[in-house]
């Protein structure tokens, strides 16, 4: 019966941890928010939530009581708190202005907009951006090209350029623009994560979201998905001093076109700073890679 007992206590007591092991963010309906990111402001760590909104071990192991913590999530609004116990994180959703919507006849056409140029022939293109720290991103902002009446947005893609043999988890997100073409809120509200596949073309099917390019156009953005910290390769770099050092690069690098006109990247640390415009100055590279296919109606 002792035995019973005790067995039936350590059941208990072990479900108990299990349940106050991890963070749950959720909405406002009481539903998990996937893939919500984290940050501890006091160290700079990145976190990601799992598919059902946990963060577990590896974050409760970094954080203490009294620590800010900086949450964010796909048409969600950002929050900032203090961290005081594993109690459930509330965030809001995120209301934006949507592109009006537009009814054209016939079938349209598919166009490309964006990068122009093939690979080279031996692949890739003229440089490329290396990924080093997790939850990173690099956009390109897409102007509608020529009068239309309509465009609708049927894929999107980058060119990875890493040729490492490292399977790396990035996440596409597109992105309304704003006051000086900066990004002020997701259009698209689904979590697409794909998987990098060394050198190539990575693409994601949006087709079925209905998504329509604005006259002020759209960012599009690849954000490095990184959740495992084996998932890099070590390169031995200079710094502006001239000195080596070794960096610990994740497995991802995007394909940049050679210098030109216009400045139409942005890069943004940790998914929770600001976005800024990339002006090159002497880097001998040029914007970013990216393609978008789209049905237009003219």
């Amino acid at each position: 019966m002792k035995g019973k007992l005790l067995s039936i206590f350590l059941l208990v007591y072990l479900s108990s941890l299990s349940q106050t092991e991890c963070l749950q963010v959720k909405d406002e309906n009481d539903l998990p928010i996937p893939y919500a990111t984290m940050v501890i402001k006091k160290n700079n760590h990145f976190f990601v939530g799992d598919s059902s909104g946990k963060f577990c071990t590896k974050f409760l192991a970094k954080v203490s009581r009294g620590d800010t913590i900086l949450l964010s999530a796909i048409g969600y609004e950002e929050l900032k708190t203090v961290f005081t116990s594993s109690t459930p994180i509330v965030l809001k959703q995120k209301n934006i202005s949507l592109p009006e919507i537009i009814i054209a006849n016939g079938e349209g056409i598919i166009e490309t907009w964006g990068t122009k140029k093939n690979p080279g022939v031996f692949g890739g293109y003229f440089c490329s951006q290396a990924f080093s720290e997790i939850l990173n991103s690099q956009a390109r902002i897409i102007f509608p090209e020529g009068n239309y009446k309509k465009a609708e947005i049927q894929s999107v893609a980058f060119y990875d350029q890493t040729g490492k043999g490292i399977d790396v988890p990035v996440r596409v997100r597109v992105f309304l623009l704003g006051k000086d073409s900066l990004p002020i809120g997701d259009y698209l509200k689904e979590n697409i994560v794909l998987n990098t596949k060394g050198i190539g073309w990575i693409e994601a099917d949006l087709k079925d979201f209905g998504l329509i390019v604005p006259r002020d156009g759209i960012a599009v953005a690849i954000e490095l998905f990184a959740i495992n910290e084996e998932l890099y390769y070590v390169q031995t770099i200079k710094d502006n001093d001239g000195k080596k050092q070794v960096r610990k690069m994740y497995g991802f690098s995007l394909g940049r076109e050679k210098k030109g006109a216009g400045f139409l990247t942005l890069s943004r640390f940790s998914g929770w700073y600001p976005w800024r415009v990339e002006h090159f100055n002497n880097f001998p590279c040029g914007n970013l890679v990216c393609r978008v296919k789209v049905k237009v109606w003219r």
